[in-house]
């Protein structure tokens, strides 16, 4: 059986969401929001939180604190994903 040579279909600008053609003011907005949500989310497995708690933690309904766990940056605005760094006391070790 012979090998294919793997090479790439598409190369990438390095932000997924220009190469995905948004305006680069959403683009910018959403790689932030994205880059934030991989750091709460590093800190939340970090101390193994559980749902509830994690609810109580950052003071809001549960469907946010899910919303949170999934991934959903659509459905988050970036204050409230600062408010949640705060929260979780992000700026200290």
């Amino acid at each position: 059986m012979s090998r294919r040579q793997n090479s790439p279909g598409h190369i990438t600008t390095g932000n997924i969401f220009d190469d995905l053609e948004f305006l680069p003011d959403e683009a910018a907005l959403l790689k932030s929001k994205a880059e934030i949500l991989s750091a709460l989310l590093g800190r939340i497995h970090q101390k193994r939180y559980t749902e509830i708690q994690l609810t109580e933690i950052l003071g809001d309904d549960r469907s946010n604190t899910r919303n949170l766990l999934s991934g959903k940056i659509s459905r988050m605005c970036m204050e409230k994903l600062l408010h949640y760094s705060t929260k979780l006391n992000m700026d200290r070790p």
